[in-house]
């Protein structure tokens, strides 16, 4: 009965990923997109955060000035942790968003004189746009590995002893080029099955 459940469960998740799977074309661009993006936002936010501390004069601006700081340090940090750490990816993109929405409401309020209701709309668009961007570099990073052939160089697989012992082929022959690309969706399952089948041997 579990294990029935189990397979059904399985089955339906599976039906579901292949329904919303995208091409790894369309998952590229959208990655190059949001990386534009947040590199965009990293450039605007420390260029114009170290240029307003000498005006900061008072504590919503500095305030202000600050949280800008922080949503152009979380923005670069986004674009790292998505190849190098990735694990940390969750929360530098939980920083970026609630700095990028607080620096926006602020901005309007210290600097432009506005009312709290036209900075609450500034940062709710902000969190928005913050939303906005970091829904395609999920998708767009999902499945980001490298290929088949780069973890075969990294960890090769043992030929059987009759093979080295008769000299018809050397572990060298085990060994790729080295190649890394992107991997996404049905090629990394198709890698991880011919990986398995190769190790049972």
């Amino acid at each position: 009965m579990r294990s029935a459940a189990l397979a059904e469960r399985q089955a339906v998740r599976l039906g579901a990923r292949k329904t919303m799977s995208l091409s790894p074309v369309v998952r590229r661009t959208l990655l190059f997109l949001a990386l534009v993006l947040l590199l965009g936002f990293a450039w605007a936010g420390l260029s114009g955060g170290f240029s307003q501390l000498s005006q900061s004069s008072t504590i919503g601006r500095k305030v202000q000035t600050f949280s800008q700081l922080a949503y152009g340090a979380f923005s670069l940090l986004s674009v790292v942790t998505t190849f190098v750490g990735r694990r940390w990816q969750a929360a530098m993109l939980i920083g970026w968003t609630l700095s990028v929405t607080v620096a926006a409401g602020l901005a309007s309020i210290v600097w432009g004189g506005t009312s709290v209701a036209i900075g609450v709309l500034s940062g709710g668009a902000a969190l928005l746009t913050g939303l906005g961007v970091i829904w395609p570099l999920r998708v767009g990073a999902r499945g980001l590995t490298r290929t088949r052939t780069a973890r075969l160089l990294l960890n090769p697989p043992r030929p059987p002893p009759s093979q080295l012992d008769s000299g018809r082929r050397s572990p060298v022959d085990y060994l790729p080029a080295a190649s890394f690309r992107f991997e996404l969706g049905a090629e990394a399952r198709r890698t991880r099955l011919s990986e398995n089948s190769v190790t049972s041997r």
